[in-house]
Formats: structure tokens, C-alpha cells, sequence
């Protein structure tokens, strides 16, 4: 059962990697409201959920890598 948790969570380095973003902007969008909290999963640790992501993404507009994107 760990196996299927480790793969529902994402480390923030992934979530960087995965959409191309700083650990500045992840945690400005999230004191915006714009971006999902993690999951805390230790004193000093914690996770994003991939399904949380996943609907996030899906409600994001699509660049086309004009001027003007974020």
C-alpha cells in the first residue's frame, strides 16, 4: 500500500519539473489561492497530491508561448 501512496504524491522538485515553475512561484500562488496545498507528511516534509495537480492544470488556460505569459 506505501507503493500506491508514493505515486498518488508528488515531491515539490517534481511539481517544479512537471509544470516548468520555482518553489517561489509554487508558494506565492498558494498564499494567492491559485495553486493547491500539499499534504503534510512529516515535521519538514510534505507532498502534493497528483489528482489535486491534475484538476489544477486541467483549469489552466493554454500558452502559446506569446507574450504576456506568466
Amino acid at each position: 500500500m506505501g507503493n500506491t501512496m508514493v505515486r498518488e504524491l508528488m515531491r515539490r522538485e517534481e511539481v517544479e519539473e512537471r509544470f516548468g515553475v520555482s518553489r517561489s512561484w509554487i508558494y506565492c500562488e498558494m498564499r494567492a489561492g491559485r495553486f493547491p496545498e500539499p499534504v503534510k507528511i512529516g515535521k519538514r516534509s510534505v507532498r502534493w497530491r497528483v489528482a489535486d495537480l491534475d484538476e489544477w492544470a486541467a483549469g489552466r488556460p493554454v500558452s502559446h508561448g506569446e507574450g504576456g505569459d506568466r
